[in-house]
């Protein structure tokens, strides 16, 4: 038995871990809590969902103890137990109703401190009163019956998702001599399950479940297993004192990362004869998803970062950080803000002023003395951080590929108090690699970058300076076509979120940055694929094949592929497009891939019934063809 790790890689193990996931003989077992969270997806996500489980196929498995705890909640009719926010949202207005008549009968003048309300307490109770009245209509814009309706077709759709891959087990012998075997272990706290021992019901579910996975992969040979839970018990699992991320190690004291109990793995070991055992929760799984395919599965990385469940396991973090972000609130170095005795420290960045740098004219300089960016700013991964500038602590924190700390990143732009940028090369290089950076947050769906790019104009428009501007949308743009080698994406452009780019250089203001972006890109032109923003031109894509059997009826394969005459080798982007898509996705990938409207894509070469009936496009990406 191994003993429990002190340090942890956290890149390394996140790429074993998707390698492993890529292998036929990889299998992943799913935990009870994994069919409840169906119940609390948008139809969106969990088909995204059912799309990867789909391409599981026999590698896919949930245990006969997970149906029976589901089965026990569905027939005594308490699945609304697995949206817990709905009663919530219900009993709001009455609460606040409540509050509000506590307050009229509690509150004097002399108790208030906000002057809006000291002068007249009357205005606070009005307020209130149209607050819970708003809530009350919110509260009943959610139909009961077709609350019950969307439950019923979550079953449905597990019924016949679930139901194909559910073992076989025989839990009536798992059961036999289990009274002394499960006393023995939670006696002496051996994992899993023994903090439930003092439950009045299903206290030995977990230890169920744990033998079902270990008697299925002994009798089918199983090496490799990976679990995938909502809950990470401290039965299951545990966090390693420190980790290594980015290369630099430091403390997981907010437990960032947790892997599976080495007991658990020692006796996969002893039973399977490998130690290949993984446990993940729900949104690691979405995360590793979402790195093999952002666009894909966009709707299911969002849900996993707003659900409450996962949000409440980083909010003693969130809390931290902002407490410290308000001691130190300086955007960058004091060495680069000029008249850093008038800052005002309440004024966000929202609210720079620009002083004399606000003359058109010395912006005009500014342009023309920063024609271009630093080769380390261009080469991303080369651009050095310096851990005393704020600036750049954001930057590093949207390089950390971790949606909590990804998304307060991005709420930290908006809170950081700045009065002024003296322009300077270095500033100018910083915002650069910034917009990078969260245009590269965006696409790894972060969904407060999303945000943030969705609305870039009005991000754009709180900077004063024309030139930081500048530099953040030509950051953005230029993550979209080249890599952090400096090198252009020739497997596949970023244009997830091209068109929000696209809505700024459609402005007169930013036709430098179209000039910036189409000045890279011209030299390309004719060595790659490659279409510049504000392409409007049709751009065929002809797809040469045939229909063939690959376990689907009416498949397209394809042989060939060809965008406006150039021949694309398809297997450079297999991360990007999966084997089997319609000729919707398709468009939306390629649209993606190419940075191009998909408005303006034209596919040809698919037979019309394949076409007509939305049948599945095959890329085969094994070694032979």
């Amino acid at each position: 038995m191994r003993f429990p790790q002190l340090l942890i890689d956290v890149d390394e193990y996140y790429s074993q871990l998707t390698k492993l996931m890529s292998k036929n003989d990889c299998h992943l077992f799913f935990d009870t809590n994994i069919i409840s969270q169906m119940y609390r997806l948008n139809s969106a996500a969990r088909n995204e969902f059912y799309y990867w489980l789909n391409s599981l196929g026999t590698r896919a498995h949930v245990p006969n103890w997970a149906i029976h705890e589901y089965s026990n909640r569905f027939l005594t009719e308490k699945t609304s137990d697995y949206l817990g926010e709905l009663a919530k949202l219900s009993s709001l207005p009455k609460t606040l109703e409540e509050i509000t008549n506590f307050l009229k009968m509690y509150v004097d003048e002399c108790l208030l401190v906000n002057p809006k309300y000291r002068d007249n307490k009357e205005v606070l109770f009005t307020e209130l009163e149209t607050i819970t009245t708003n809530l009350r209509v919110i509260s009943n814009a959610l139909g009961s019956n077709e609350i019950q309706k969307v439950k019923l077709k979550v079953h449905q759709e597990m019924v016949e998702k679930f139901q194909a891959i559910a073992l076989d087990s025989k839990i009536v012998n798992l059961l036999e001599n289990f009274g002394m075997y499960y006393s023995f272990r939670y006696e002496h706290k051996y994992p899993p399950g023994f903090k439930d021992s003092n439950k009045e019901y299903n206290s030995a579910g977990d230890l169920l479940l744990w033998q079902e996975i270990l008697q299925y992969s002994k009798e089918q040979e199983i090496k490799k297993v990976v679990l995938v839970t909502r809950d990470m018990k401290k039965d299951f699992v545990y966090a390693p004192k420190q980790i290594k991320e980015n290369g630099i190690v430091k403390s997981n004291s907010q437990n960032k990362i947790k892997i599976a109990d080495e007991r658990l793995v020692d006796e996969f070991r002893s039973v399977v004869g490998t130690e290949t055992f993984y446990i993940i929760n729900f949104q690691q799984l979405v995360g590793v998803l979402s790195k093999s395919s952002s666009s894909q599965y966009r709707n299911l990385s969002v849900s996993v970062q707003i659900d409450p469940y996962f949000v409440s396991q980083t909010a003693d973090k969130g809390n931290c950080e902002l407490d410290s972000l308000e001691e130190t609130s300086e955007l960058v170095d004091s060495s680069e803000i000029p008249h850093e005795e008038n800052m005002d420290t309440t004024s966000s960045i929202s609210q720079i002023e620009t002083g004399t740098v606000a003359i058109e004219q010395e912006i005009t300089t500014k342009r023309e003395m920063f024609d271009d960016y630093s080769q380390e700013a261009l080469a991303d991964k080369k651009f050095t951080l310096d851990e005393g500038n704020k600036l750049h602590a954001i930057i590093s924190d949207l390089r950390s590929h971790n949606w909590p700390t990804q998304n307060f990143a991005v709420e930290k732009l908006y809170s950081i108090s700045v009065n002024d940028f003296e322009i300077t090369e270095r500033v100018r290089n910083s915002f650069f690699v910034l917009g990078r950076n969260v245009y590269q947050s965006a696409c790894g769906n972060a969904f407060k970058a999303i945000s943030l790019i969705d609305t870039l104009p009005s991000f754009l428009s709180n900077i004063e300076q024309h030139i930081l501007r500048k530099s953040f949308l030509d950051g953005a743009l230029y993550e979209v076509y080249f890599n952090h080698d400096n090198e252009y994406r020739k497997d596949g452009c970023r244009g997830d979120y091209l068109r929000s780019l696209e809505s700024c250089l459609e402005q007169e203001e930013y036709s430098d940055s179209l000039e910036f972006i189409n000045k890279r890109l011209k030299p390309l032109l004719d060595a790659y694929i490659c279409y510049p923003p504000l392409y409007d031109k049709e751009v065929i894509v002809s797809l040469s094949g045939k229909v063939d059997d690959v376990g689907f009826s009416d498949c397209f394969v394809v042989n060939r592929l060809e965008i406006d005459g150039k021949k694309s080798d398809y297997k450079g982007f297999r991360l990007a497009l999966p084997c089997f898509v319609n000729i919707g996705h398709l468009k939306k990938t390629l649209s993606q891939l190419f940075a191009i409207d998909q408005r303006f894509i034209t596919i040809k070469g698919l037979p019309d019934d394949i076409i007509k009936e939305h049948s599945p496009i095959y890329f085969d990406y094994s070694p032979s063809s």
